[in-house]
Order: C-alpha cells, then structure tokens, then sequence
C-alpha cells in the first residue's frame, strides 16, 4: 500500500497498537517526518534506517534499548523524541563506534524525558 506514496515526506502513524514498522517504508524515497508514538514498539525497527529522515518521534512506546545499527542509518536525523519509554541506558558515545549517538552528527535535538535512565556517564554525553 505504501509503496505507492513516493512524494509522502510526513507520515503518521501515532495512537495505534503498532508492535513493528512496516518494511515498506523504506520504499518512500522522500519520507523526511515519522511520528509513530503512541504504540506498543519495544525498540528501534531494522527498516527505520532511513536515510532522508530528519524528525523521528518514537515518544510513548514501550522501547527498552537503542540499536547502534539502526542508529547509524539515521544519517540526516536532526530531531528525535524518545520521550515516555522504557530506555535505562543509551549507547556509549564513541567516534569509533558507528552507531552511537556520537555517529548522528547531524542531531541537534534529542528528547529522553521520562524514561527509567539510571546513569549519564561522560562516556554517554
């Protein structure tokens, strides 16, 4: 069904009972704004690796880990909200580390309120 939408650049997906992500929207060429809170996703899809993604909202979901893979896909992110999760820790930030935070270098705004994180080392931030 999606894979028709090819000038989408904002799709919203919020207030669902969704426990994954569709793999066709990785067939949205122009797909710039994901708003999928409000689910039941407990981490980050494989297919959200999209690079010409530059707001993701993940708020309101049940996800408990960032995966470095997926992560380092986002590689025009600039705001992403994983506010009201379930999240204790975040990927370590090494330059060495592809997929850490350290890796989005075009984020300017990330929101983890209202989570379980126990600690932010320097090592984190």
């Amino acid at each position: 069904v999606m894979c028709g939408l090819v000038r989408v650049s904002t799709l919203t997906l919020a207030s669902n009972a969704l426990t994954a992500l569709p793999p066709s929207l990785s067939a949205l060429p122009r797909l710039q704004d994901l708003r999928v809170s409000s689910n039941e996703l407990t981490g980050l899809p494989r297919g959200l690796a999209i690079a010409t993604l530059t707001a993701l909202d993940l708020s309101r979901n049940r996800i408990e880990s960032l995966d470095p893979q997926v992560l380092a896909g986002l590689v025009c992110i600039k705001k992403m909200n994983l506010a009201w999760n379930q999240l204790q820790t975040l990927p370590p930030c090494s330059r060495n580390d592809h997929g850490a935070l350290a890796s989005l270098t075009t984020l300017r705004e990330l929101d983890i309120s209202s989570n379980a994180i126990l600690d932010l080392s320097p090592a984190v931030l």
